[in-house]
């Protein structure tokens, strides 16, 4: 059972709290660092820890480290938080492993973070809607074959299991 703290703020950081609520976490237990008083609904409450504190402030930081967390996942919309947040993080476990949304094409590869850009993303996600264009499945089968679709010009797709 791995420990990991999700800190988040503004619409994404909410929409991401949500779908990871809304997932099957028995394998998890989750530590939720949210700065606003947004309420979740439907959770495990023995598998979720809800924090409302303003994740730049390394006193109350330090608080929550005494778990072990695996990986701590930063997804907020303010850089400069952002920022502060991740060099708290770092000073207070600097071996833990850290993933961050990516909302401003930071390049800042030394710093030990996996950044998952934004940018990126969305222009993936985009292409799956052209024609023609071969579209993975993701997230489903066990590796050994994939299903993928194929969206043809008149917008029907073919479903096509690929080994």
């Amino acid at each position: 059972m791995k420990k990991i703290l999700i800190v988040s703020d503004g619409v994404i950081g909410h929409h991401f709290v949500e779908r990871v609520v809304g997932t099957y976490t028995n394998d998890n237990i989750y530590t939720i660092i949210h700065p606003s008083t947004e309420v979740f609904e439907g959770y495990n409450r023995s598998r979720f820890t809800f924090y409302n504190f303003d994740p730049t402030s390394y006193y109350k930081m330090a608080g929550i480290f005494k778990s072990d967390f695996a990986i701590a996942i930063v997804a907020m919309e303010n850089a400069l938080d952002a920022e502060h947040t991740i060099k708290n993080i770092r000073t207070l476990k600097p071996s833990i492993r850290m993933v961050a949304l990516d909302l401003w094409n930071t390049k800042s590869p030394d710093d030990g973070v996996e950044w998952v850009n934004m940018r990126q993303i969305l222009a993936l996600n985009l292409i799956d809607y052209l024609p023609n264009i071969p579209v993975l499945a993701q997230n489903i089968g066990l590796g050994s074959g994939e299903i993928m679709e194929v969206v043809d010009a008149d917008g029907m797709g073919n479903s096509l299991q690929v080994y």
